[in-house]
């Protein structure tokens, strides 16, 4: 990163705080504008309360499992297909023989309502909207 930074290309981006700006609010106001899950790192540390910010950030047990998890998705990469039709785009899955629409999977957590007034009772409701059984 500091090699673009560097950069006289980027120069007037970094310059102008439009990337990296500590004083700004973040530039994501909902999901669609994310360009990963680290965005909603910036924007969940703006909106949550210091307590509930820091029990999300700590991961499980002995704070490692966070680091774990970044690490394999850095690992993660698409595998781009071109010239293809993606007219009729076909997401399910099979796990455990039983055929899934959706390859998300909600599992149980704890301490929901920190984040969400109707705690788990929002996530069904939102899981459903969404097609996610």
């Amino acid at each position: 990163m500091k090699f673009l930074a560097l950069s006289p290309v980027m120069s007037h981006v970094f310059l102008s705080g439009c990337i990296f700006d500590p004083n700004k609010k973040s530039m994501i106001k909902k999901a669609a504008d994310a360009n990963n899950v680290f965005d909603f790192n910036k924007i969940s540390k703006e909106m949550l309360h210091p307590y509930a910010y820091h029990y999300l950030m700590e991961g499980a047990d002995d704070l490692k499992i966070i680091q774990i998890n970044q690490d394999i998705f850095q690992e993660l990469q698409i595998r781009t297909r071109r010239l293809i039709d993606v007219s009729n785009v076909d997401t399910s899955l099979r796990l455990f023989g039983q055929k899934l629409k959706s390859p998300i999977i909600l599992c149980p957590t704890a301490r929901n309502k920190m984040f969400h007034p109707q705690a788990e009772f929002a996530i069904a409701r939102a899981a459903y909207k969404k097609n996610i059984r």
